[in-house]
């Protein structure tokens, strides 16, 4: 069948792999696999049929499921150079995107596509160009549909199209006609999505923020809060974000194309970080995070429940509810072990009672030289501010688990 419907040096190529996956590998030197390869023509464009017959036949091995992909497309520059094919009678350099001729325009780019798995870790590159200076959204917009067709006829789903935020990618998608509220677009009745690379995102989402002011929701954001944060943080023992540098709030052209940077800048850390020295500003020493949502409703709605038996339908009646509301409203809180959210460990208002907390007293017995508490320095950490506390206390932590893995104690202060 390989060598039916492909070139001689790629059916090889092909059997050698089925050879390497059923049996065991046999020993092939490096120059005969560069003998393999080498009389391959990987022309520019979507013309080698022989690669995606290749391929098809790869495809047939692989679970329904994994042949789920995406298409990602970008651009390198290259070297400007022309060489002579003495072979194929061709010049090699040229302004070259798969159609009948040729350019006489020297390339400075060469833009590829490429398959990947989403659930099975595969991908594959399909095609390149040789572009002179930018890849046309115009010129992209046909070969892209050629190639999503291509990859569904061989067996391949082909779910979206991932790219940078290149000018010419911007125009493509006005070109698609995809929007941030629908970025979907249609290849021979197949739904396709357009997607930005999330780096790329988040990068062009930093720098934007760096020279502008954001207002959403009547709210306003700018980097000015940023800078404020990164100046107190830096003064601090014991910092809240010690990731951040100067190469993160005062980056050089250079320093603005690195990716990390605006990941690390547009981090949970830093929000944290920065909502730690709100609540200080505004005189709370913490958040109770933990109580703004409405776990304590689910738990109540379960007590509610339990009142009726938790019977085949666990929804009371409105005479029901009413009776265990009057019986829950005076009696304590009913623990339910049908409620979906943690425990509350709240209790309602009314069953509080005064209760008498007994103090306790260590027994004697185990009052001994091999159980005497530590000698500690008489210092008073209760006088940090809030981000040197909160830092205090998470290094506290750590330190108490890394010792509680190697160490017992009979008591721990």
């Amino acid at each position: 069948m390989c060598d039916t419907f492909l070139s001689k040096p790629l059916a090889e190529i092909v059997k050698l792999q089925a050879t390497l996956k059923d049996k065991k590998p046999i020993a092939r030197s490096k120059r005969c696999l560069e003998r393999m390869t080498e009389n391959i023509a990987y022309r520019p464009g979507l013309v080698n049929d022989d690669v995606f017959a290749g391929i098809h036949i790869k495809v047939n091995s692989l679970l329904e499921v994994d042949r789920h992909c995406i298409i990602c497309m970008d651009e390198m520059s290259l070297k400007a150079n022309l060489f002579y094919h003495t072979g194929r009678d061709e010049i090699i350099g040229l302004h070259d995107i798969g159609l009948e001729t040729k350019q006489f325009l020297v390339a400075q780019n060469a833009s590829v596509i490429m398959a990947r798995g989403i659930y099975y870790n595969w991908k594959q590159p399909v095609a390149y160009f040789f572009v002179h200076t930018q890849f046309k959204a115009s010129d992209i917009l046909p070969i892209l549909k050629a190639c999503i067709t291509k990859l569904f006829d061989i067996g391949l789903h082909v779910d979206g199209v991932v790219t940078d935020m290149g000018s010419n990618f911007i125009s493509l998608s006005t070109l698609l006609n995809v929007t941030p509220e629908n970025p979907v677009f249609s290849v021979n009745d197949h739904d396709v999505v357009y997607l930005f690379d999330t780096c790329h995102l988040q990068k062009a989402t930093k720098n934007n923020l760096v020279n502008n002011t954001f207002c959403f929701e009547n709210k306003r954001t700018s980097w000015t809060f940023v800078e404020e944060f990164y100046k107190s943080d830096k003064l601090q023992p014991y910092r809240c974000a010690p990731k951040l540098t100067d190469a993160h709030i005062y980056p050089t052209n250079f320093e603005k194309m690195k990716v990390k940077y605006a990941v690390q800048v547009l981090s949970n850390s830093v929000a944290s970080g920065m909502n730690t020295y709100k609540l200080s500003t505004a005189g709370f020493q913490y958040l109770k995070t933990r109580r703004i949502n409405q776990d304590c409703l689910e738990n109540y709605f379960g007590s509610v429940r339990q009142q009726g038996g938790n019977c085949v339908n666990p929804n009371p009646t409105p005479l029901q509810f009413q009776r265990a509301f009057r019986k829950l409203f005076c009696q304590h809180f009913l623990h339910s072990q049908q409620s979906n959210c943690i425990d509350d460990l709240d209790e309602l208002l009314s069953s509080l009672k005064s209760e008498t907390i007994t103090s306790v007293t260590p027994d004697p017995a185990e009052e001994g030289d091999e159980n005497k508490a530590l000698s500690l320095p008489d210092n008073d950490y209760r006088k940090l501010n809030l981000p040197t506390q909160n830092a205090f206390t998470y290094v506290c932590g750590y330190l108490i688990n890394k010792a509680l893995t190697i160490h017992t104690f009979l008591v721990l202060l």
